[in-house]
C-alpha cells in the first residue's frame, strides 16, 4: 500500500492567536520583524510559542546582552535594538511576554517569567532613572514611559496572579505527594517501573516551583527598580507571600524535594529553595520604607482567631521568626526574613519613639514583639552566620579559596572540551572538503599500518609524524561511504569522550560551584546590609529637596560659569545655613541601645573585623599564590568589601560599648596580633594601620580598591572618635603620604581608568585634613601642604596633560573637590599656619585652578544631568573657594 494521505489541519485553528491582550495593544509594532516576532509568541501552536521564547532568551534578553545595553555614564549603549530587529523595552514585546505568564503551556511560562526576570534584573538603571523622571513630572521618552506603564499596568498585575495561581497549584501537588509517598512506602514493589506516578509528580512539582521562583524573582526586580509599578500592588500581596513562603516551608519540612546537593556534597540550585528566598526577598523589598503597606496591616486580627495564616502585625512576626530559625532554609532566606522584620521594626519602632504620645496596648505590644525578635533572633542570627566564616572548623568544599579554586579547575576543563570539539570540527570539514573515496583512505590506512610495523622499534619519530594524519583516519574510520563510494562525515555519529562516563557533567559541577559561591557572597552581602541598617540613624531627607535646588547654568553645552550662576549659589547658601546651624546631632534612644547592647554582648564588631580583614587579604593572597581570579570574583568580593566598609563606618558611629570597652586578648591576637590595645577602637585602628602596609598589596586595580576601602574605614574611625587621632604617628604618616604621592610612572592619577585609586586618594586627603584639624607641628602641616597642592597642579592645562573624556574630567573633579576642601578646612581659620600658606603659595594655586574647576563642573554636569546629588556638592565647593579666595585677598 502507498502512503497514507494526511489530512490537512483547519488553518483558522492552527494559526489562530492564543486568547491575549493583543487585540487591545496601545502600542502596535511597525517593523514586520516585530509583527513576526510578536505573532509566533502569540502562535495558537505551544510548540512555536516555546521556540520563540527560548529565541528571545537566549538574545534578546540574555543577561550578557542586557548587560552590554546598560545605559553608560555618557548615556550610550542604552536601549539599543538587538540583531533580532527588536528591543528589550519594547513595550509590545513586553506586553506579549506578560500574556505568556499565563501561558497554559508551563514551559512557555516558565521562559516568559526568565525574560521579565532578566529584564528587571539587568535593566535597573534604566526603569529607576526614569520612573524617577515621570514621578518628577518632567518629560521624557515616550518609549519609556509607555514601558514603565506596561510593567506597571499590565505586568505586574499579571505577575501576582500567576504568583497565585501557582500557589494553589502547588499546594495541590503537595497533597497528592504527600499521599503518594506514603503509598509507595506502605506498599513497596520489587520491580521500579520506568515512569511510576511519584515520578511524575516530581516532574510537575519541579515545573511549578520553577515558574513561582521566577515569577517571584521578577517580583522583587519589579518591586525594587520600579516604584511606578509597587503602587500596583495590593494590600493583600505581603499576605500571598507569606503564603507563599508557608507553602515551601512545608514541603522542605516534609522532604517533598529532590537533593540540594550534587553527589560530591556540593550545593545546587533547588526550585523550592530558590522560591523561599525569592518570596522573602520581595516581602522584603516590599515592607522596606513602605509606610503606607506596613500601616494598612491590621494590628488586631477580623477573622477566625485559630487560623494559621498570618493576618496581623504580630502574626508575621511570629511566623517570620519560624523562618529565620529554620536551618533548612537557605541563609539568604532567612536573612530576607530578618530584613522584612527590620523593615517592620524602623517604621513601627524606630521612626515613632520621636512621635509625642503613649501608645495603647495593641501597638505596645507590637513594638515589644519586634524589639525581642531583633534582640533574640535576628542578631543571634547574624552571629551565627559570621562566625561561621571566621572559624576553623568551616568545611573546606564552602571555603572561599576552595570554590575559586575548583571554579578555575572546572573552566579549565570546560575550556578544553570547547578547544577538543573546535579541532574535531575541523578535522570534519578537512575532510568533507576532501571527499575522498573510502577505497583509497582503506589503501592509505593498510600503508601507514605496514609503515607503523616496520617502525615500531625505531623509536617515536616517525610515529610523530602521522600522528594527525592517524586520528584524521580513525575519525574516518567512523563514517561509512555513500552510493558514490565518497565518504562523509555524520555530525551525529561523533560523540565525545564523556559521554558514557557516569560522572557527572562538569558544566553541572561547574553550575553547583557558581551557586555556591553566590550564596556565599550573596547571604554575606545581605547580612552586612542588614546590620548596617540596624547601625543606622533616622535620615534627614528634607536636605535632599534642597540640594535639588542646587543647580546652576542653562542647558547649553558650554562650560563656562557666568555670575548668574554664583548669585544663584549665593542665595540658596544664604537660606540653608539658618537651617543648618540649628541642626543638632541625635542621640540614641533606648530601644536603640538595646540594640547596641545586644551587637556588643554578641561581639559582632570584633566578627565584622575579622571578616573585613580576611576579604581585604583575600584577593592580594590568590595573587601572591598565582591564581589569576576570574572577574566574577573580582566584582563580587570588591562589592563585598564596598558593603563592609560601609557597614563598619555605620557601627563606629553608632554608641556600640565596644569602642570604649577593653578587648579581649583572645579577639586581639586574631585581628592585629602585634599591637597593644585597650578598647575596640584602637583595635580596629591598629587592624587598619597593619593592612595598609600588609606585603601582599600591589599597585594594580586589586591593590588599590582593597585600600581604598580600608582608608574608608579608617576615616570614619578618626572622625567619630577623636581618641583615635592621637594614635597616628609617624610611621602611619609615612603609609598615608606614601600611597597619596604613589601613581603611574606615564601617567597622572587623574587619568588612571582606576576609580578605586580616585577614591583611595580622596580618602587619604580627608584623613590629612581631620588629623590636621587638632594641634600639629609646623613640619607636618607644610607636608600635608605640598601633597595637596600637587594636587591641583594636576588641572592645570600646563602640567601637559589632556583630559578630553568625561570620565577623566568627573575624576578630577572628584578629586579637586575633595583637596580644595581640605586645604579651606586648614587655614581658613584665624589660627592657621600662614607662613606655610605663604611659602607653598596655596593662594595662588587656587586662583589659577578654580577656573578650571567650573569648566570642569560644566562639562560633567551635561553628562550625568544637572539634578545629581554630587554635582550639587561641587557646586557648593566652588562657591565656597570663590568665597575663601576673596577673604583672603581682602586679609
Amino acid at each position: 500500500m502507498g502512503k497514507q494521505s494526511k489530512r490537512k489541519r483547519q488553518k483558522g485553528l492552527q494559526n489562530r492567536p492564543c486568547p491575549s491582550l493583543a487585540q487591545h495593544d496601545p502600542c502596535p509594532s511597525n517593523s514586520s520583524k516585530e509583527r513576526v516576532i510578536l505573532a509566533k509568541i502569540r502562535h495558537g501552536d505551544p510548540r512555536v510559542r516555546h521556540a520563540a521564547l527560548v529565541a528571545l532568551s537566549s538574545t534578546v534578553y540574555d543577561s550578557s546582552s542586557l548587560s552590554r545595553r546598560r545605559p553608560t555614564v555618557t548615556g550610550a549603549g542604552a536601549d539599543k535594538a538587538s540583531s533580532s530587529g527588536i528591543a528589550a523595552s519594547d513595550p509590545s514585546l513586553l506586553r506579549a511576554l506578560s500574556e505568556r505568564l499565563l501561558d497554559p503551556d508551563i514551559p512557555c511560562a516558565i521562559i516568559a517569567a526568565g525574560c521579565l526576570s532578566n529584564h528587571v534584573s539587568f535593566s535597573d538603571p534604566q526603569l529607576e532613572h526614569h520612573d524617577k523622571k515621570a514621578a518628577s513630572g518632567k518629560s521624557g521618552n515616550s518609549c519609556h514611559d509607555e514601558e514603565l506603564d506596561v510593567l506597571s499596568q499590565v505586568t505586574m498585575p499579571i505577575l501576582v496572579q500567576r504568583i497565585q495561581l501557582t500557589y494553589e497549584t502547588c499546594i495541590s501537588l503537595g497533597k497528592r505527594l504527600v499521599e503518594a509517598k506514603s503509598q509507595s512506602s506502605s506498599s513497596a514493589s520489587a520491580s521500579a517501573k520506568k515512569s511510576s506516578p511519584i515520578d511524575k509528580l516530581y516532574a510537575s512539582s519541579t515545573e511549578q516551583w520553577t515558574l513561582q521562583s521566577l515569577s517571584l524573582q521578577t517580583l522583587s526586580g519589579l518591586i525594587e527598580n520600579c516604584p511606578q509599578a509597587v503602587k500596583r500592588i495590593s494590600d493583600t500581596t505581603p499576605f500571598l507571600l507569606l503564603k507563599v513562603i508557608h507553602c515551601a516551608v512545608e514541603c522542605i519540612n516534609c522532604q517533598l524535594l529532590p537533593s540540594a546537593t550534587n553527589e560530591k556534597g556540593e550545593n545546587k540550585a533547588n526550585p523550592i529553595l530558590e522560591a523561599a528566598s525569592n518570596a522573602t526577598r520581595a516581602l522584603h523589598s516590599l515592607l522596606d520604607e513602605n509606610v503606607q503597606i506596613i500601616s494598612n496591616i491590621p494590628k488586631v486580627s477580623k477573622s477566625d482567631p485559630s487560623s494559621s495564616q498570618a493576618t496581623t502585625i504580630r502574626s508575621i512576626v511570629e511566623d517570620l521568626s519560624q523562618v529565620i530559625s529554620n536551618v533548612r532554609l537557605s541563609n539568604t532566606a532567612r536573612l530576607h526574613a530578618c530584613g522584612a522584620i527590620l523593615s517592620l521594626r524602623k517604621v513601627l519602632v524606630a521612626d515613632r519613639e520621636d512621635v509625642t504620645g503613649t501608645l495603647n496596648a495593641e501597638e505596645e505590644q507590637i513594638c515589644n514583639a519586634l524589639q525581642s525578635c531583633s534582640i533574640d533572633v535576628i542578631i543571634p542570627t547574624l552571629h551565627s552566620l559570621f562566625s561561621i566564616n571566621s572559624s576553623n572548623d568551616v568545611a573546606e568544599a564552602t571555603t572561599p579559596k576552595f570554590l575559586v579554586q575548583k571554579m578555575l579547575y572546572l573552566s579549565r576543563i570546560l575550556s578544553s572540551q570547547k578547544q577538543d570539539e573546535a579541532m574535531e570540527s575541523a578535522i570534519v570539514q578537512e575532510i568533507n572538503a576532501r571527499k575522498e573515496p573510502a577505497r583509497l583512505i582503506a589503501r592509505r590506512q593498510k600503508e601507514m599500518k605496514k609503515v607503523k610495523e616496520e617502525n615500531k622499534q625505531g623509536g617515536e619519530e616517525n610515529v610523530k609524524k602521522c600522528t594527525k594524519e592517524d586520528f584524521m583516519e580513525m575519525e574516518e574510520e567512523k563514517k561509512t561511504p555513500n552510493e558514490d563510494g565518497v565518504t562523509m562525515v555524520v555530525e551525529d555519529d561523533i560523540s565525545r569522550d564523556n559521554d558514557n562516563d557516569e560522572s557527572s557533567d562538569p558544566k553541572d559541577d561547574l553550575d553547583a560551584v557558581l551557586y555556591s559561591w553566590r550564596e556565599l557572597c550573596g547571604s554575606h552581602k545581605l547580612a552586612l546590609e542588614l546590620m548596617a541598617n540596624l547601625c543606622s540613624g533616622p535620615g534627614d531627607e528634607d536636605d535632599e529637596e534642597a540640594a535639588m535646588k542646587m543647580n546652576y547654568g542653562d542647558e547649553e553645552n558650554e562650560y563656562m560659569w557666568d555670575s548668574d550662576d554664583e548669585a544663584k549659589l549665593m542665595n540658596t547658601a544664604a537660606g540653608s545655613s539658618v537651617g543648618m546651624s540649628l541642626a543638632s546631632k541625635s542621640t540614641a534612644s533606648p530601644m536603640d541601645r538595646c540594640i547596641y547592647t545586644s551587637i556588643a554582648s554578641h561581639r559582632l564588631v570584633e566578627q565584622i573585623m575579622v571578616f573585613f580583614k580576611n576579604w581585604i587579604l583575600f584577593l592580594p593572597s590568590l595573587l601572591s599564590e598565582g591564581i589569576q581570579c576570574p572577574e566574577l570574583v573580582v566584582e563580587d568580593v570588591e562589592e563585598l568589601l564596598s558593603t563592609c566598609a560601609l557597614c563598619l563606618g555605620n557601627m563606629i558611629a553608632c554608641e556600640i560599648p565596644t569602642w570604649t570597652s577593653p578587648s579581649s586578648n583572645e579577639t586581639a591576637v586574631v585581628i592585629c596580633p602585634s599591637a597593644t590595645v585597650n578598647n575596640g577602637a584602637e583595635l580596629l585602628w591598629w587592624c587598619l594601620v597593619y593592612l595598609l602596609t600588609a606585603p601582599e598589596f600591589s599597585t594594580d586595580h586589586i591593590g588599590n580598591n582593597a585600600i581604598s576601602h580600608v582608608t574608608s574605614v579608617m576615616l570614619s574611625l578618626l572622625r567619630h572618635h577623636t581618641s583615635s587621632r592621637t594614635l597616628a604617628d609617624a610611621t602611619t604618616l609615612d603609609v598615608l603620604f606614601n600611597l597619596l604621592t604613589s601613581t603611574a610612572q606615564n601617567e597622572g592619577p587623574v587619568d588612571e581608568k582606576d576609580d578605586s585609586l580616585i577614591q583611595m586618594h580622596c580618602n587619604i586627603i580627608a584623613i590629612l585634613g581631620v588629623l590636621c584639624s587638632g594641634p600639629h607641628s609646623a613640619v607636618v602641616n607644610s607636608r600635608v601642604c605640598s601633597a595637596l597642592t600637587e594636587k591641583l597642579r594636576w588641572a592645570l592645562p600646563s602640567s601637559g596633560q589632556i583630559h578630553n573624556s568625561l570620565e577623566s574630567s568627573k575624576r578630577r573633579v572628584i578629586l579637586l573637590n575633595e583637596t580644595f576642601n581640605v586645604l579651606m578646612d586648614i587655614y581658613g581659620g584665624d589660627d592657621a599656619n600662614d607662613d606655610v600658606f605663604r611659602q607653598q603659595d596655596v593662594f595662588g594655586h587656587f586662583t589659577r585652578t578654580l577656573p578650571e574647576f567650573k569648566r570642569s563642573i560644566k562639562k560633567v554636569a551635561s553628562g550625568i544631568g544637572k539634578h545629581d546629588e554630587e554635582l550639587d556638592v561641587w557646586n557648593e565647593t566652588a562657591l565656597n573657594v570663590s568665597r575663601f579666595i576673596r577673604f583672603k585677598r581682602e586679609a
